[in-house]
């Protein structure tokens, strides 16, 4: 296991790390000059040396961070590092000290650090998993890996071996789409430029309608009685009437079969909401079988009447058909 080395052997840049613990007042005078992000930058550098030689860690490393947001250095990234060791967290502290490098290549401790990254490695592939990292050109998009969305560049985590899907989109349109191959032997950086605009997402089609049950079919306008008025040559309405019963003899037919089917779920309902629904469906099936036939066995006897009249050779023949709320019946004048 690697010995944490004592906090003078950290980096520290336009700071001075002994003035920080010795007097912690300077702390807050940094502080306090919010106007100059690095004056700000070194009094969070301070804050972290002072919590690392007392051994919070976890403060350490979050006031190394935020120096390094206010300004960037690579010897803050090796900071952090040694700080989430001192956590026992290997994913951070292995890609803080790849981002070292990468931010330093030339660093005189390179060799040190690389060794440290082989160790951490090491640690992580006895988990089954490795540590991926994925930055963007521009950074901050939107990542997403084998489909799940995963959060913004820059991002870093562990990953099983074997191959991944990457999609990254941009809010300004830019996007792209790769295959990784993650090993489990050491770690995956990668960096994707977005140099395509995605294609806008199709409007979907609209649903197609619903079918319509005989129940829910909507139901004719009532028809008017008739009148002295309301009547008409013969001529093709033989046709039309007895084609008009038919088809409401047919339909009858048909809810008299609903209704049999709905009978039969009755006999066969396990609750009682069941019997009761499948009961209303075979009354209402029943009612309409009835009504259906009625009308149609009159329209059929009409249409017969006035295939009988209608011989071609009595123009004067007139049949006068309505329907009201008591039914429908059919009225025949002529000579004949």
């Amino acid at each position: 296991m690697l010995t944490l080395p004592p906090a003078t052997a950290f980096a520290q840049p336009q700071a001075d790390a002994e003035t920080a613990q010795s007097d912690p007042s300077a702390t807050s005078a940094a502080a306090s000059a919010q106007a100059d992000p690095k004056e700000l930058a070194k009094a969070k550098y301070r804050d972290g040396v002072i919590a690392f030689k007392e051994e919070r860690f976890a403060d350490a490393a979050a006031a190394f961070i935020e120096a390094d947001e206010l300004v960037p250095s690579p010897a803050l990234s090796f900071n952090i590092a040694r700080a989430y060791d001192g956590l026992g967290n290997t994913v951070q502290s292995l890609y803080w000290y790849m981002d070292y490098l990468r931010r330093n290549p030339s660093s005189a401790d390179r060799e040190t650090v690389k060794q440290r990254i082989a160790e951490r490695e090491a640690e992580l592939a006895a988990t089954g998993k490795q540590l991926v990292s994925v930055r963007s050109e521009p950074s901050d998009a939107h990542l997403s890996i084998d489909g799940t969305p995963i959060g913004n560049t820059p991002w870093w985590g562990e990953l099983p071996p074997g191959v991944h899907v990457l999609q990254l989109e941009h809010p300004d349109g830019r996007g792209t789409e790769a295959e990784l191959d993650v090993k489990l032997d050491f770690a995956t950086d990668v960096t994707l430029r977005l140099d395509k605009r995605l294609p806008a997402a199709p409007t979907p089609a609209p649903p197609p309608p619903a079918p319509v049950s005989p129940e829910q079919s909507p139901s004719p306008p009532p028809q008017a009685a008739p009148t002295a008025d309301d009547h008409f040559s013969v001529g093709p309405w033989k046709w039309v009437t007895l084609g008009v019963g038919a088809a409401a003899l047919a339909a009858s037919g048909g809810f008299e079969a609903a209704r049999r089917s709905a009978e039969s779920d009755a006999e066969d309902a396990r609750t009682q909401l069941d019997k009761v629904a499948a009961l209303d469906r075979m009354d209402s099936d029943q009612r309409l079988a009835r009504i259906l036939l009625g009308v149609g066995g009159g329209l059929v006897v009409a249409g017969a009447v006035l295939w009988v009249l209608d011989d071609g050779e009595n123009p004067a023949v007139e049949v006068a058909l309505g329907c009201g709320g008591w039914g429908c019946d059919a009225n025949v004048r002529g000579s004949f």
